[in-house]
């Protein structure tokens, strides 16, 4: 019984990780053009963003 849950718990997880992945592709597709400075003040807001989302 328990492994089945345990199974099932980790497929979830897998399709979840897969979607992170592709959303991350996406978004580094839409941002593709920005200079270095931009990367590095987008990537602090980004940061900060996920700080308060976890308050």
């Amino acid at each position: 019984m328990e492994n089945k849950k345990l199974t099932k718990a980790l497929e979830s997880l897998s399709k979840r990780q897969e979607y992170t992945v592709f959303q991350a592709n996406d978004l580094a597709k839409a941002f593709g053009n920005l200079t270095t400075k931009q990367h590095k003040l987008f990537g602090s807001v980004a940061k900060f963003k996920k700080q308060i989302q976890g308050l």
